[in-house]
């Protein structure tokens, strides 16, 4: 059995809305908003446990 998953994985600024920031915080809306920034790290995490043991393979 194959699985499919579609993922948005981070968050780009919207003008009036949300301001990005690089990787060190300084704001800049050439990046993504600081939800983006976690987003994005979660994802990195669930892809690559640190067990190395999915909580649900299937």
């Amino acid at each position: 059995m194959k699985k499919t998953m579609v993922i948005r994985h981070a968050e780009k600024p919207v003008k009036g809305l949300a301001m990005g920031v690089d990787e060190r915080g300084v704001g800049d809306n050439g990046h993504l908003t600081v939800r983006g920034w976690q987003r994005a790290g979660a994802l990195a995490r669930f892809f690559s446990p640190v067990t190395g043991n999915f909580a649900e393979p299937p």
